[in-house]
């Protein structure tokens, strides 16, 4: 992963930049390799995912990817949008905590753009992508 991507810089607060330059398989891997660092490191700090929400004004492709991933963890991922400067959510950013900490797992129609056969997306933590 790129690490200029992943910003760790606030040990409570990680931030993870993906809305510009990937398509949605490749943000989608990045985010999972964020999780698998941040599960090495404890997963006591949350993420705050930066995935756009698309110039249609209803989410673009690496919106509904991330989305998709994180509805299929429900269990492992606990989420919300963070406020915007007037106090209203943010569509196109997300922040993540750990509920179950264990490797996020695709879904199919992520698999199909490009994840792993066995489920896995992302790796297994050292900064490589699948």
């Amino acid at each position: 992963m790129p690490r200029q991507r992943l910003d760790r810089s606030d040990p409570h607060l990680w931030h993870l930049d993906v809305h510009h330059g990937l398509a949605a398989a490749e943000a989608v891997s990045e985010l999972c390799a964020a999780w698998d660092l941040m599960l090495a490191a404890g997963g006591t700090m949350a993420l705050q995912v930066v995935h756009g929400y698309g110039k249609s004004g209803k989410g673009g492709e690496i919106y509904f990817a991330v989305h998709q991933l994180l509805a299929a963890n429900r269990r492992r991922v606990a989420q919300s949008h963070p406020k915007d400067p007037r106090g209203q959510p943010n569509p196109g950013a997300t922040v993540l905590r750990v509920g179950r900490a264990e490797a996020l797992q695709a879904p199919a129609v992520l698999q199909r753009l490009g994840r792993g056969e066995d489920g896995q997306v992302g790796d297994a933590g050292d900064g490589s992508t699948a």
